[in-house]
């Protein structure tokens, strides 16, 4: 995961010229929702506006930072997904999950929540786009917070800090930092990468808990796609950075070095985990070749004639 930077004018800017008066029918909508009580059960009007946050994420999934389709097509592959749940909220990690994946935390997740958080329904910061296998199976009604009690019921993401939710949200400033971007000191670095392997930045704390959580969560660590998908970015940058450091030609180096940058942009699928291989790669270059060495051999287990592998 990476931050998406945007501010809340700016946001609201930009979906007002994706569907103009959506704000308008969005208030209208919350003020229904506050007189029930409950979320209203109406035309999800926030697909209208999803293509903005295809663009704010450059068309890759908040929480797995997978590449999807863009537009126009690739609506399909998005889903506009409600941070905080618009119906009521299942405790995580339930029962079954807890066996079937071996779950067993020392900290309370949060509870139940019948009536879920209906006033962030229509709220554009409670919003971002998830590919469907993050949304549908792993996100579904879940909300695991580390606070003792859920709500209150607000309109504005902003009055619920006090829940101190587990997931992190990438987009704009209302959160910590997914990613370890600063100094090693910094408190709101939360998630990097150990090769292909995501990992707490923290030894302990309230952030190497939220690390912990939306690992397990989103199993970040046991999808074949995304491991696969982050190995191919390691060997990718390994390769341009031989090359960069090379007696080649002025012309390969300097494209090895485009290449470099290239993979690191916001743009790219796995972004965390590119800049995490190329901090240790600066750092500790032993670990690095180690690193590299496991995501190419993770790359040939996969790719091996079935046969090899008995």
């Amino acid at each position: 995961m990476i931050r998406y930077e945007i501010t809340r004018a700016d946001l609201e800017a930009q979906i007002e010229a994706e569907s103009p008066g959506w704000l308008a029918k969005a208030a209208k909508r919350t003020a229904a929702c506050r007189k029930k009580k409950a979320f209203d059960g109406g035309e999800s009007i926030w697909s209208d506006i999803k293509p903005v946050y295809m663009r704010l994420q450059h068309n890759k999934c908040a929480y797995c930072e997978r590449k999807l389709e863009g537009e126009p097509y690739g609506r399909v592959e998005h889903d506009v997904e409600h941070y905080r749940p618009k119906n009521g909220v299942k405790a995580w990690p339930d029962d079954r999950i807890k066996a079937e994946r071996k779950i067993d935390y020392e900290f309370p997740t949060g509870r139940d929540w019948d009536q879920g958080y209906y006033l962030l329904a229509f709220q554009p910061t409670n919003y971002i786009t998830a590919c469907k296998s993050c949304n549908t199976p792993l996100k579904a009604n879940y909300f695991p917070i580390a606070g003792t009690r859920r709500g209150p019921q607000a309109d504005d993401p902003a009055r619920l800090a006090s829940e101190h939710p587990y997931l992190l949200y990438p987009l704009g400033n209302l959160d910590d930092d997914p990613e370890d971007v600063l100094t090693d000191d910094d408190p709101e670095d939360v998630l990097t990468f150990d090769g292909i392997v995501p990992k707490p930045v923290k030894r302990s704390g309230d952030n190497r808990r939220r690390a912990v959580v939306t690992i397990d969560f989103f199993e970040l660590d046991t999808r074949e796609e995304l491991l696969r998908g982050r190995a191919e970015a390691i060997w990718a940058l390994k390769f341009a950075l031989i090359v960069a450091e090379s007696d080649l030609s002025p012309t390969d180096k300097t494209l090895a070095e485009r290449t470099i940058a290239r993979l690191q942009s916001d743009q790219r699928p796995h972004t965390n985990c590119v800049r995490s291989f190329l901090r240790i790669y600066r750092q500790d270059h032993p670990r690095a070749e180690k690193l590299f060495q496991a995501a190419m051999d993770y790359l040939e287990s996969l790719d091996a004639p079935l046969g090899t592998l008995r």
